[in-house]
């Protein structure tokens, strides 16, 4: 009776031996350890540091995988990524805003339902060390669970037919800078916080001479050509005023009739009223110096930016009030 039983212990420590020395088993079957690879990323208008938190956790998670982050200014960014394609070098991740995902969208993969992955970490136990490998299945979202968890227009902007191109990282609303030098020079208290404040600051604030030239702008409204996201302004104002810009299937109906209105049409006319001289409202022209160079002049009292200008702003001028 002694012989099979010691037969089956030295079977079973030799099965012991052999699941200390080599992996976890899945299924029956030993799992390989995971390759370690480096994933490159590319953005622009941040820097690398502002990732850490971000690719520690993945690493932390994945200790197999590192991460190769790469900033540039925007200047060059897309005609770098072009160059690095055009060699089969392109990054692994890379972002766009939002309304340039149609141009990249044949370098870019669509998001698969699921994946495969591996995850591995040495496990320390009666004074031995044991590889164990893991298997993990990420689910990845749908198209409805976008809806769900971001605002309307991030589904809309990285899908196409049920297919997600690309995930948002962050989300920048258009805001209001304004120098609080040259709004307490003309006896503005606090900054607008409605057109109708925004005009009357306007007229308090803009300095003109007898010719009615404009000396000292009060806003960059008005104009296209030397305001940076003029598009952006007008179709605020339209959405304000109640217009529906487009259909589901992406017409555009901005200028179409609400009731006996044309809300598309009629915030384009309030808009261009700062750049008419017929106008009490009259700030700003096509003469003007670009917007953001004016105001990180010092000479304008009013700058419609995003988040990302800041930085900008604070590199030319420093010493902005």
């Amino acid at each position: 009776m002694r012989k099979p039983l010691t037969r089956r212990f030295i079977l079973l420590s030799a099965l012991l031996v052999f699941l200390t020395t080599s992996g976890a088993l899945c299924g029956g079957e030993v799992l390989p350890p995971p390759k370690a690879f480096t994933l490159t990323i590319w953005r622009s208008e941040d820097s690398a540091e502002d990732f850490v938190d971000l690719t520690g956790a993945y690493s932390a998670l994945y200790p197999h995988v590192s991460f190769d982050v790469r900033t540039f200014t925007p200047e060059e960014y897309e005609d770098e990524l072009f160059r690095a394609w055009s060699k089969g070098e392109g990054p692994d991740i890379f972002s766009v805003p939002n309304w340039r995902l149609g141009k990249f969208k044949e370098f870019i993969s669509p998001m698969p339902q699921f994946a495969e992955l591996r995850s591995a970490h040495v496990e320390k136990k009666w004074g031995k060390q044991r590889l164990i490998v893991e298997p993990r299945t990420t689910i990845f979202p749908t198209v409805s669970q976008l809806k769900d968890r971001f605002v309307d227009v991030v589904a809309a902007d990285v899908t196409t037919d049920n297919v997600i191109y690309g995930l948002p990282l962050s989300l920048d609303t258009l805001g209001l800078y304004y120098n609080r030098d040259l709004m307490a020079r003309a006896q503005v208290a606090v900054p607008p916080t409605t057109w109708e404040e925004f005009r009357n600051a306007v007229q308090a604030m803009v300095v003109r001479d007898d010719q009615k030239n404009i000396v000292q702008p009060a806003a960059a409204i008005g104009t296209a050509q030397n305001i940076p996201y003029f598009v952006d302004i007008v179709s605020l104002l339209m959405l304000q005023n109640g217009a529906v810009m487009a259909t589901p299937q992406g017409n555009p109906t901005f200028a179409a009739e609400v009731g006996d209105r044309i809300p598309g049409v009629e915030a384009l006319d309030f808009y261009f009223k700062f750049s008419s001289p017929t106008w009490v409202t009259y700030t700003w022209n096509e003469d003007q110096l670009d917007a953001l160079e004016a105001f990180t002049q010092g000479n304008l009292g009013f700058y419609f930016g995003y988040y990302s200008d800041l930085e900008t702003i604070k590199n030319r001028a420093p010493n902005l009030n």
